[in-house]
């Protein structure tokens, strides 16, 4: 699917004086983020500095509140990243997180296989 703004520069101008904001960003927030991202920035015609998505952040909160939510702590103990799309080609990077600095392997239970993947969409299902 193709997402157009024709001249998308035109809803940025200043009515009264016809100037462009010239401190405006732009950070589309529906999905496809990356294909919407790139439309936005092509379309805007505005620098790329000022045409961003934040991908990772929603589906990071979300494997965090996952796991205190599991383990029964606060999230804000818990250092974790997802990479990756949204959906199917996001990656949480288990090995990479801990709680209060504790490797998670260390607290997840041994016995419980885990998809993290899953995991992880189940817990956005429920946002």
């Amino acid at each position: 699917m193709t997402y157009y703004l024709p001249n998308a520069h035109h809803c940025f101008s200043d009515r009264a004086g016809g100037k462009i904001f010239t401190k405006l960003i732009i950070m589309p927030v529906t999905n496809p983020l990356d294909a919407m991202v790139q439309n936005v920035y092509e379309s805007s015609g505005f620098p790329r500095n000022r045409v961003f998505g934040m991908a990772g952040v929603l589906d990071t909160a979300r494997f965090r509140t996952f796991i205190a939510e599991e383990l029964n702590v606060s999230v804000e103990d818990i250092q974790a990243f997802v990479l990756g799309g949204h959906g199917d080609d996001m990656v949480p990077l288990v090995r990479f997180t801990n709680v209060g600095g504790i490797p998670l392997s260390e607290l997840w239970p041994k016995k419980r296989s885990t998809n993290w993947s899953n995991a992880l969409a189940a817990a956005a299902a429920r946002s």
